[in-house]
């Protein structure tokens, strides 16, 4: 893991830690471990971590129970991170926008006017939305953890007049290349670069 990725997973682990803290009154290590999806004695050394800095106050209630209170300190920091990580989601969108707008330009250039789309949810919609804003037909949209567990067989489910694929998904790529294979020339499968850890281009760029 890069150190900006490192830093931006600890920032989100403070801010969920925080907002925790805040909004639950009996907020136990045990339950914040399960929250955060982190160990226990992580747990508490995030908890010491945010005590030392004066973000939370530790208030022992019992010899084996403790409350934790967000402190002014604590409130402020919060927020400061939560606007750093809705700046970062704004960009992050832009940025991805950018990306397909850029792909779509390509496959018109191409004459690929036609995609399927290989993702779900949010980015997929997204995906969707940018190929009606630069006139190319999506003809389908496959889930990407169908393909990667093998749950659906690409060619069958493959429109027959897809002429490429664009790929949005944060999962693992490579088991999706190779499920796209039978179908599509690498030329032909497009991934923003922003969701494979690159910065400015997508992978056919």
């Amino acid at each position: 893991m890069s150190r900006r990725l490192a830093e931006d997973a600890d920032g989100e682990l403070l801010l969920q830690l925080l907002e925790a803290v805040e909004t639950e009154e009996r907020l136990t290590q045990r339950r914040l471990a399960d929250s955060l999806g982190i160990a226990l004695g992580l747990t508490n050394a995030y908890l010491k971590r945010c005590a030392r800095k004066g973000w939370v106050r530790i208030r022992r209630v019992k010899p084996n129970r403790y409350r934790y209170f967000l402190t002014p300190q604590g409130f402020s920091e919060k927020t400061r991170l939560s606007a750093r990580y809705l700046a970062g989601s704004l960009k992050y969108v832009t940025t991805l926008r950018l990306q397909l707008e850029q792909i779509y330009r390509r496959c018109d250039m191409l004459g690929h006017n036609r995609v399927v789309i290989i993702g779900a949810g949010e980015l997929a919609e997204l995906a969707r939305l940018c190929a009606k804003a630069n006139d190319i037909e999506v003809a389908g949209v496959i889930d990407a953890d169908r393909l990667r567990m093998a749950e659906c067989t690409v060619g069958s489910e493959m429109p027959s007049s897809a002429e490429a694929a664009v790929v949005v998904d944060l999962g693992e790529t490579a088991s999706l290349l190779t499920a796209l294979a039978p179908c599509f020339t690498a030329n032909d499968i497009h991934l923003p670069a922003i969701l494979s850890g690159g910065e400015g281009r997508d992978r056919n760029s």
